[in-house]
């Protein structure tokens, strides 16, 4: 199945570089497909309190540099149940995202834009971020894991329910997960 979202032209998007690499070629491509909502932030304080402001947007962060900071900000991102499910995209070098993919999906990303840049897959990594975020789609795959656990389907709820998981964590697919395994008597 392929994506057939369309990024919201409403999505506000922070930039931010940890090493204060210039960011406007990304700025200007996001400008181009009419994302004007684009803020570059100089401080990790002030990206994070982008983050806890503005639930419903994006954040990418070029960790190039210093890329053992932006781990440890991805990884505090993460484990703050206020910002767990914030969407964020990394920028690293090309050739470097092979071996940092395991950790960030550790830390729920998913996504990475590599340097140099390319527009299509700045865009691509954008669109298909933001598609594992948007509330419709939760909310229609936790409607069919509780229509397959209400048919006796407890390994059609819990293939749902553990895709959405990794793609974005919360207390209701945690519930989900709960729920999957006192139907299966798994009490571990």
């Amino acid at each position: 199945m392929g994506i057939t979202f369309e990024i919201p032209k409403h999505v506000e998007v922070g930039l931010i570089s940890l090493d204060n690499k210039d960011l406007s070629q990304i700025a200007t491509i996001l400008k181009r497909v009419g994302l004007n909502k684009v803020t570059t932030f100089d401080s990790l304080d002030s990206s994070v309190d982008f983050i806890k402001s503005k639930p419903s947007a994006l954040l990418i962060v070029d960790v190039r540099s210093r890329l053992e900071t932006g781990l440890e900000l991805l990884k505090d991102i993460k484990v703050d149940n206020e910002t767990i499910n914030f969407p964020i995209i990394p920028v690293v070098k090309a050739g470097e995202h092979l071996a940092l993919l395991p950790t960030l999906r550790d830390y729920g990303v998913q996504e990475v834009v590599t340097m140099p840049l390319q527009a299509t897959n700045l865009l691509q990594s954008i669109t298909r971020t933001l598609a594992c975020f948007l509330p419709g789609e939760l909310e229609s795959d936790i409607r069919a894991a509780r229509a397959a656990l209400a048919k006796g389907r407890i390994d059609d709820a819990t293939l749902v329910l553990q895709r959405l998981s990794e793609k974005r964590r919360t207390i209701r697919t945690e519930l989900g997960l709960s729920h999957v395994s006192l139907a299966r008597n798994d009490l571990d």
